[in-house]
């Protein structure tokens, strides 16, 4: 399951290209009978699912007039506009013939409410789902129980509670490549994306997570589930969770633990940020947890009070991971006082080595001091932050020719080199935008020459959240330092 990464200078600016797992296959694709959906009155129980009449989407989500008129293998395109209301998706594929629900290509498609999904083998792809009252309504944006699903490149934003709540126990299910930001209006209880796992195997790659108000990608059970388990959370970015909140930057970015027995979990190559010493970065393991194992791998963290906040874990591999920031860069604590089942090697500390910034069972230590108490060995460390930019590219593995761009611009530098090569040829077309102005203008387009491109870092002023009635705090830009882009080949 190990992903490939190759690094590469361009100019002054480290890229590194990562690559994608054999684990997961594109879409076995079973190709049928296309339909179309359209907002009321356009699309209409009464349609046939053709272009011309198309079905309304509650129809469409049942499988047709009937129930029965959508097979697997069939796709199911979503003509743009706005579609209100609460979906019931019941469409059930096989696996070698998943149904696909996709927004139309260059059109806009928007569910104002709630999707809950039930069925197999069915892939969402690609649309928007958001609350324009999110207040009142306080729904989760997107709620999913049927197995064997898959949810792709979707941009989930301002719903009243939970961005997304995961709740398959069966099967294997996959969230990949979607954008939550500004979800929540409980404090402390909505984050952008929840998920539990109490069978099966959960599979969370590759999305952008920012500005939700509690935590950004929160994988846990209370005491009243039984387990947590295989969940698997991969190359995901994740920023400013809690910049909307009342209470700032407190919670983790990343949390993966439960109240009750956690095992085979892992955090690999996610990038985190937060801008100072506020927030706990990634957080593994909750106090009262019976943590069995996890594997926390290739992670790029970066700021926070904590950088790695890590309770109780039996066993642990830790390795290959960087941690930069001025606050507490570890906070570990053992299970029954032992960490004698750990093994951290090849992790990089960017922290003054002579600061108290690594602490073991409530004490803090110096670098040195607390690798000898901790028996962990020597890791290594460097005393400041890099002034070299730190680029990640990765493709999407679903959409050829798009990309998401990280850039830590450590330097403040104007503007960033990024090898796109690993993601569209020369001579294509392209777009590259902000995620957080993705309906704005591109900060950058034009014919790919190849190698790299340019990318301005001046920041964009983050999106403000829609339907709260209390204040909110103000939102500042994440640029230069820190941004993330999406890139698109264009016709």
């Amino acid at each position: 399951m190990r992903g490939s990464r190759a690094a590469r200078w361009v100019g002054m600016t480290m890229v590194l290209c990562i690559g994608h797992p054999e684990r997961s296959p594109v879409l076995p694709l079973h190709p049928g009978a296309r339909y179309y959906a359209a907002p009321s009155p356009v699309g209409t129980p009464g349609g046939d699912g053709t272009r011309g009449r198309p079905w309304d989407l509650a129809t469409a989500l049942a499988g047709g007039r009937g129930g029965s008129m959508v097979q697997p293998g069939d796709t199911i395109w979503l003509l743009g506009g706005v579609y209100p209301g609460r979906f019931d998706g019941t469409l059930t594929g096989t696996s070698a013939a998943p149904i696909v629900v996709r927004q139309y290509p260059g059109e806009r498609a928007t569910i104002d409410g709630n999707l809950h999904v039930h069925g197999a083998h069915t892939v969402y792809w690609g649309f928007e789902i958001t609350q324009s009252n999110p207040v009142p309504n306080a729904n989760d944006a997107l709620e999913t129980y049927g197995p064997d699903c898959k949810f792709i490149n979707l941009v989930v934003h301002d719903a009243g509670k939970q961005g997304m709540s995961f709740w398959e126990d069966e099967g294997t299910s996959e969230l990949y490549g979607s954008i939550f930001y500004n979800n929540g209006t409980h404090e402390n209880f909505d984050h952008g994306v929840y998920a539990a796992s109490e069978g099966g195997e959960k599979w969370i790659v590759d999305n952008i997570v920012f500005d939700n108000l509690a935590y950004g990608i929160h994988v846990y059970v209370g005491s009243r589930h039984p387990f947590l388990s295989n969940v698997h959370v991969r190359g995901n970015t994740a920023f400013n969770t809690g910049a909307i909140s009342r209470d700032g930057f407190q919670n983790a970015n990343l949390l993966i633990g439960g109240d009750v027995r956690t095992e085979h979990m892992s955090a690999d190559s996610n990038l985190l940020y937060f801008p100072g010493t506020t927030g706990r970065n990634l957080r593994l393991g909750m106090p009262r947890g019976d943590n069995r194992d996890i594997l926390v791998r290739g992670n790029y963290v970066a700021g926070g009070a904590v950088t790695l906040l890590m309770n109780g874990w039996a066993q642990a591999e830790v390795v290959d991971n960087e941690f930069i920031g001025a606050g507490t860069i570890v906070d570990l604590t053992a299970r029954g006082g032992s960490i004698v089942a750990h093994a951290w090697h090849g992790n990089t500390y960017v922290r003054d080595p002579g600061a108290r910034a690594w602490r073991y069972e409530g004490a803090a230590y110096e670098l040195a001091t607390w690798q000898k108490i901790t028996g962990l060995g020597n890791t290594g460390a460097t005393g400041t932050t890099p002034m070299t930019p730190r680029v990640f590219v990765r493709p999407n593995k679903y959409e050829p020719g798009r990309a998401t761009i990280i850039v830590y611009n450590w330097g403040h530098q104007p503007t960033v080199s990024a090898d796109v090569s690993s993601a569209i040829h020369a001579g294509t077309r392209y777009e590259l935008r902000n995620v957080q102005a993705l309906l704005g203008p591109p900060v950058l387009s034009g014919t790919y020459g190849g190698g790299a491109i340019e990318i301005p870092m001046a920041g964009v002023d983050p999106p403000r959240p829609v339907g709260r009635t209390g204040p909110t705090p103000a939102l500042a830009r994440t640029g230069p330092v820190f941004d993330v882009f999406i890139l698109n080949r264009t016709k």
